[in-house]
C-alpha cells in the first residue's frame, strides 16, 4: 500500500458507519509509554479485535486528526541506530506528525505523516531510536523490489522530499542527481 493510499484508505474507513460503531463500542483510552520524545502508544487488548475485524494494529478516532491509522500492511523494516543521524527531530520541527506503536514483543511502528500522506517503517528493536538515534533502514532485495523501491520513494515524500514524481515538489532538500548527490555529465548524456 502505498503511503497515499494509507491516507486513502483511512479517509474511508472514518467514513464507514459500522468502524464508528466499533470504535465507540470497544477503543480504549490510549495508553502511552513515558520518557519518549515523540508519542509512543502501548497496543492494547482492544487494539486486538481491531486488527483482526480492520486490518488495524490499534485504534483510531474516526474524528481524530491524524492522516492515517495504524495499518497492518507489509511496511519498510528498521533498526534503532545511534550510529544512524536522528532525523525525526528535524522532521518534527518542520511540521510532520511522528507517532509510535508499541507492538507485542517489543516491536515498534513508527508513523510519519506529512503532506496528507503517510508512512510506516517497523523497527524490530527500537531502544537505541528511543534513546535519541537514529533509523537505519534494510530490506531483502528480491522478487519484492519494485514493492521496496514504491515504499522507500513514499518514505522519501513524507519526509519533505516531494514525490517519486516531482522531487522538486516537496519543502525539503533539493533532489539528489548522479554520484554522491552531484549534479554531473559523463558525456554520455546520463546523470
Amino acid at each position: 500500500m502505498a503511503a497515499g493510499d494509507l491516507a486513502q484508505a483511512w479517509a474511508l474507513l472514518q467514513l464507514e458507519s459500522d468502524y464508528r460503531a466499533a470504535w465507540q463500542a470497544h477503543a480504549a483510552r490510549p495508553v502511552y509509554e513515558d520518557g519518549t520524545t515523540f508519542p509512543v502508544r502501548i497496543r492494547s487488548d482492544a487494539d486486538r479485535l481491531v486488527e483482526r475485524d480492520w486490518s488495524l494494529l490499534a485504534w483510531a478516532d474516526p474524528d481524530g486528526d491524524a492522516v492515517s491509522a495504524f495499518f497492518d500492511v507489509p511496511m519498510l523494516e528498521g533498526e534503532g541506530s545511534m550510529s544512524a543521524s536522528p532525523r525525526l527531530p528535524m522532521l518534527d520541527a518542520a511540521g510532520a506528525r511522528i507517532e509510535g506503536l508499541r507492538l507485542d514483543g517489543g516491536a515498534l511502528v513508527l508513523k510519519v505523516e506529512d503532506h496528507g500522506m503517510a508512512v510506516q517503517v517497523r523497527i524490530a528493536d527500537p531502544s537505541p531510536l528511543l534513546a535519541g538515534g537514529g533509523v537505519r533502514l534494510f530490506h531483502d532485495w528480491g522478487l519484492a523490489l519494485p514493492a521496496a523501491i514504491a515504499r522507500l520513494g513514499n518514505l522519501w515524500s513524507v519526509s519533505g522530499g516531494g514525490s517519486v514524481e516531482d522531487p522538486s515538489a516537496g519543502s525539503g532538500p533539493s533532489p539528489r542527481h548522479g554520484i554522491g548527490g552531484r549534479a554531473h555529465g559523463n558525456g554520455n548524456g546520463r546523470n
